[in-house]
């Protein structure tokens, strides 16, 4: 599954999943559905570490954990929530930030494999403060 989202730079954007099994149902209380951020124009990976972008060999911490929103309110719905991070990725905590540019967002399930519908990879583009962007919100 794909999507492409636009906003501005330093803006935050939630990421929230729906993981599912082969059967459809979603799957509750895993831990290892994770993602990976990549900024196009460069080739970086972003490292959780420090919120920078980097060369791939330099990062330091390249996948992230996300977490169930609820086990039973939303069972199979994860979302990213960290320091820095908290309820979506937070464009204003990059440490070398580019005034435009697209990140390509991997969802994936690291070390398991009973999850039908990941990986799951989406495009966020960023736009300069002053530039209108369209709000509409992705379902997927």
């Amino acid at each position: 599954m794909t999507f492409t989202l636009e906003i501005v730079q330093g803006e935050k954007e939630p990421i929230i999943v729906l993981v599912v099994g082969t059967d459809g149902i979603p799957l509750a209380g895993k831990t290892n559905i994770k993602i990976k951020i990549h900024r196009n124009s460069d080739g970086y990976y972003f490292d959780w570490s420090d919120n920078t972008f980097k060369t791939e060999l330099a990062v330091v911490t390249m996948l992230w954990p996300l977490s169930e929103i609820s086990t039973t309110g939303s069972p199979g719905e994860y979302q990213l929530s960290k320091p820095g991070h908290v309820r979506g990725f937070d464009t204003a905590t990059i440490t070398n930030p580019l005034a435009t540019d697209d990140y390509i967002i991997t969802c994936i399930q690291d070390g398991g494999s009973d999850a039908s519908n990941v990986p799951m990879i989406g495009e966020l583009k960023v736009s300069e403060p002053d530039v209108i962007v369209d709000r509409t919100p992705v379902i997927f």
